[in-house]
């Protein structure tokens, strides 16, 4: 199973590292425990951690309040995999972390 750091997840959807973090807060009850670790502790990431976010993206993006994106989550059909790293080839534009999700490898620290 891969495993992803804030700043790699931040890099796939397209925000940033802050918004990442606070959607780990607000939606925690529908990601992994690693996403909330506690204090001290780096959050880490599953890709099924990545689809919730990615379906909470699209949804606060269509205007979607938080409350609701929540509730929705419950029932979701979350976003595949593909269609969240896009069938594109990676380019110079790419962070090394996205680019390297892409073609399936493991961006080690």
């Amino acid at each position: 199973m891969e495993i992803y750091t804030v700043g790699a997840v931040a890099d796939i959807l397209q925000v940033s590292g802050a918004t990442i973090r606070r959607w780990a807060r607000e939606f925690s009850k529908h990601l992994s425990g690693q996403a909330n670790p506690g204090t001290g502790i780096a959050r880490e990431f599953t890709a099924d951690d990545i689809r919730v976010m990615a379906y909470a993206k699209i949804r606060l993006d269509r205007g979607v309040s938080v409350g609701l994106v929540e509730e929705e989550l419950t029932t979701a059909a979350l976003p595949t995999w593909s269609s969240i790293v896009g069938e594109r080839a990676a380019t110079p534009d790419d962070s090394a972390a996205l680019a390297l999700t892409m073609t399936g490898q493991r961006l080690i620290d």
